[in-house]
Parts: C-alpha cells; sequence; structure tokens
C-alpha cells in the first residue's frame, strides 16, 4: 500500500465586508502537489493508486471552497434573517403607533382650528355689537 505523506494544511481566513456584514472567508489555496511532494514513486505505485491521490487532492481542494461559501452564504442569511425580524417589527408595531399617534396630532389640530375660528367669529360678533 502507498505510503503517502502527510502533510499539514494551513489556511488563510480573511474577514471580508459584504453587505456591511463582516464574513470570515477562506482564502483559495492550491491542494495539489506533485507526486515527489506526496511521497509517491510512479515506478513503485499503480496508475489507480496515484489518480486516487490526484482527486482526492482535487476533492480537498473542492471542499475548501465549498466550505468558505457555505459560511459565507450562511453568515449573510443570519444577517437577512435578523434584519427581516427588525422590519417585521418596525412594520408591525413601530409604524402603526406612528400612524396612531398622526392621526391623533391631526385631530388636536383640527379641534384647535375649529376653536379658533369660532373664537375669531365670537369676539368679531362682539365688537359689532
Amino acid at each position: 500500500f502507498a505510503y503517502a505523506a502527510r502533510r499539514h494544511v494551513s489556511l488563510n481566513i480573511r474577514a471580508r465586508n459584504v453587505w456591511g456584514v463582516f464574513i470570515p472567508e477562506i482564502e483559495d489555496v492550491s491542494l495539489t502537489r506533485t507526486l515527489d511532494a506526496m511521497g509517491i514513486s510512479p515506478v513503485g505505485e499503480s496508475a489507480a493508486v496515484i489518480n486516487t491521490a490526484r482527486r482526492f487532492e482535487a476533492a480537498s481542494e473542492l471542499i475548501v471552497r465549498i466550505a468558505s461559501r457555505e459560511i459565507r452564504l450562511t453568515r449573510i442569511g443570519e444577517v437577512i434573517r435578523s434584519d427581516s425580524r427588525k422590519i417585521n417589527a418596525i412594520n408591525e408595531v413601530i409604524l402603526p403607533s406612528i400612524k396612531r399617534r398622526i392621526k391623533h396630532i391631526e385631530r388636536v389640530l383640527e379641534e384647535r382650528e375649529r376653536e379658533e375660528i369660532f373664537r375669531l367669529k365670537r369676539n368679531k360678533a362682539r365688537r359689532q355689537a
């Protein structure tokens, strides 16, 4: 069986600002190696083992890319859910309250206007009498 050389893979993660949200993003890394770096000899190993090792490294690279995208989409989804709750709170609680206050203020102003008109008419009638 092949004794492929193990290696430590380090991934660089940086925060990226997307729509005002800081999202961790894994930088793309090439995980494919040469046969020597894998510790595989083309003479001592079958083509199937070499092919499998290369496909494994390609799959690992793909997993890293997919993980980065999954993290990004998950974080954006969390923010969208949070913002949706805030928007619903505004639509269901705050806006109706503001509309009620506006109507109350309009009624008070209309009543004051009617009272002022009545007062002016009464003063005019007193002056004419």
